[in-house]
């Protein structure tokens, strides 16, 4: 299981920047996801208290979520080397 995150400001040889950051935490992965990453996967809170308390909740709550994603719940939209932009408009 690994997490990052980035808090506070940054200062690279000069003054403090104030930045937005982001943070995720990757765990085992599950049989679908295995095949494309067979070392982690990103954790995907899918219940609304989940998400409560991946973003407000405690270290220790939000660990607790870190498990793999049910693949039935899941599935592959594409595959391959010729992938479509799905999202182009």
């Amino acid at each position: 299981m690994r997490a990052s995150a980035l808090k506070g400001p940054v200062k690279n040889d000069g003054p403090n920047v104030e930045v937005d950051v982001y943070s995720f935490m990757t765990t085992t992965p599950n049989v679908l996801t295995d095949s494309i990453n067979h070392e982690r996967m990103l954790v995907l809170p899918s219940k609304e208290d989940e998400f409560e308390t991946w973003l407000s909740g405690t270290p220790a709550e939000a660990f607790a979520l870190a498990r793999s994603f049910d693949p039935a719940a899941m599935r592959i939209v594409q595959s391959g080397f010729d992938k479509e932009d799905l999202l182009a408009a």
